[in-house]
């Protein structure tokens, strides 16, 4: 019988399940815990909860786990799958983990255990690997940089991000994410960025995110001032 195609796969580092010959039988990525601030007074209903004291509520990683199975193996040869597998994903510190279930996006983790059961009576190998990871999934591209095959008409909006300036503009940035994000701005001269109703930021020539700066979830108004262009490059996070 013909070997049935992989479809589903992950990529981390040099490690690829599919180049491994692993069949994803299951995948769990339950959403993260969230880091409750709570203050219990006494005389009073309930509690006080300080958790979104900043506009949003803020969540720990989650860990997310994948289940393989490497078929009809033998198991001398199981052995050394079960050893490249924990060689490629163990040593490398937090990077980029791509899932086909989520072609357009990425997490940023590491892999957090390797555990293995071998099935003698099928010449089997039950693989699962546990990822600890940022909560949010990231956007593989700049919002947005017109890639009209990575564009999600349900959920995206089309928003120039790069603007010609002589003296002062105002227009929109669309932030189609979860949470907020701190955009690199890129500028030829001397500018003045203002975002919604925080105070106005200086960026000179060259490339620069500033900590202070974000880009909240949906429409931003921005107010620049300055002669020259100014782009803003920015990724979406959202809770997958």
């Amino acid at each position: 019988m013909d070997e049935l195609e992989i479809k589903e796969y992950i990529q981390f580092m040099g490690f690829n399940s599919k180049n491994e010959k692993l069949y994803l039988i299951e995948r769990n990525a339950p959403t993260p815990d969230e880091k409750e601030i709570l203050k219990n007074l006494p005389f009073r209903q309930g509690v006080l909860d300080f958790s979104a004291l900043l506009g949003s509520r803020v969540f720990e990683n989650r860990e997310i786990e994948y289940v393989f199975k490497l078929f009809n193996t033998p198991y001398n040869q199981r052995k050394i799958v079960e050893r490249t597998i924990k060689q490629k994903l163990m040593v490398h510190p937090r990077n980029k983990l791509y899932d086909t279930h989520d072609s357009n996006y990425y997490w940023l983790g590491k892999c957090k255990s390797v555990d293995v059961e071998n099935g003698e009576r099928f010449n089997q190998l039950t693989v699962t690997i546990v990822f600890d990871c940022y909560p949010y999934m990231i956007s593989h591209t700049n919002y947005f940089d017109d890639l009209w095959d990575d564009f999600e008409f349900d959920e995206d909006v089309a928003n120039y991000t790069k603007y010609k300036v002589k003296g002062f503009l105002t227009f929109p940035l669309y932030n189609a994410g979860s949470v907020s994000v701190r955009p690199k701005v890129i500028v030829d001269s001397q500018f003045s960025v203002k975002v919604n109703d925080e105070s106005p930021k200086i960026f000179e020539k060259g490339s620069k995110q500033d900590y202070y700066l974000s880009l909240r979830p949906g429409v931003n108004e921005v107010y620049v001032e300055g002669t020259g262009t100014i782009q803003f490059h920015y990724q979406k996070e959202v809770m997958g």
